[in-house]
């Protein structure tokens, strides 16, 4: 085992991908490494990253789950946001598109 490096507060909670993972800290943010060929980072482009980077504008967070290249992540109000491949529908936001910064689902 690798010791994950580059967290501002312990992680709460992980899921994976195809060639990605997430965390959620206790700080209520989220974290994504990976692979990045759909946006499945959920930073704003489709460039891979190799240290955990903070996905922008995801405050509040729960909890989260991960597809094979998409992560949806429930935060405070009840409200899901998702981002990444979406060529079945899979974010929920009524658009067949690719999404590489989280857009709010129709949940």
């Amino acid at each position: 085992p690798t010791k994950v490096h580059g967290f501002p507060a312990q992680a709460q909670s992980i899921c994976a991908g195809q060639s990605h993972s997430a965390s959620l800290l206790t700080d209520e943010t989220v974290w994504c490494w990976g692979r990045n060929t759909y946006g499945q980072l959920g930073n704003g482009n489709t460039q891979s990253q190799y240290v955990p980077i903070q996905v922008p504008n995801i405050r509040s967070a729960i909890s989260i789950s991960s597809g094979l290249d998409h992560i949806l992540a429930r935060v405070a109000g009840r409200l899901v946001w998702g981002w990444g491949k979406n060529s079945e529908g899979q974010l929920g936001d009524g658009t067949w598109q690719d999404k590489s910064s989280p857009v709010l689902t129709g949940f």
